[in-house]
């Protein structure tokens, strides 16, 4: 079993535990030597495992420094990467990289899809509020809640429609 199917959160430990489990149901009955053997595979197999994660989050970690620094700089040019679906990318590209099914990639590009829709409503609404003086902690809790106000909205509208979010 390929320990990165599972969440982010989880795919750690489920790694930890299938590694384990390996070594313990495959040298039941064989000699120290064979265990030992064992064991170094499993652990050869662990540190590949745990460097294609630490590749992943860098590379996803330097994509976000890179957009929150070029903004520093010049707000056109920040909000020109930010724009980019870079988020999307990643997820498609790592879902692509861990060779998961095509029909998972299109099923999550599509849902992405239609779930930017409500996002904009943020983007419309946090820059009105604070052009019109609101401080930026209320403009951002008030633009964050009409963002999720419109996710729910557009659920029901799909489900409505017999759109389905997969």
């Amino acid at each position: 079993m390929h320990c990165f199917s599972m969440m982010v959160s989880s795919r750690f430990f489920r790694c930890l535990w299938i590694s384990l489990d390996r070594i313990y149901t495959e040298n039941m009955h064989y000699s120290t030597m064979a265990l030992y053997s064992t064991l170094r595979k499993v652990v050869k197999k662990w540190e590949d495992c745990m460097v294609y994660y630490i590749v992943k989050v860098g590379i996803s970690a330097i994509v976000v420094v890179l957009v929150s620094e070029v903004a520093k700089r010049s707000s056109f040019f920040g909000a020109l990467i930010a724009s980019l679906p870079l988020t999307s990318l990643l997820a498609i590209l790592w879902l692509h990289v861990e060779k998961a099914k095509l029909d998972t990639i299109a099923n999550l590009s599509q849902s992405i899809f239609w779930l930017v829709l409500p996002s904009l409503v943020f983007f419309f609404l946090f820059p009105a509020l604070l052009t019109r003086g609101m401080q930026f902690w209320p403009s951002l809790s008030i633009s964050t809640t009409a963002t999720i106000i419109m996710y729910f909205v557009l659920i029901w509208i799909l489900r409505f429609f017999s759109i389905p979010l997969l």
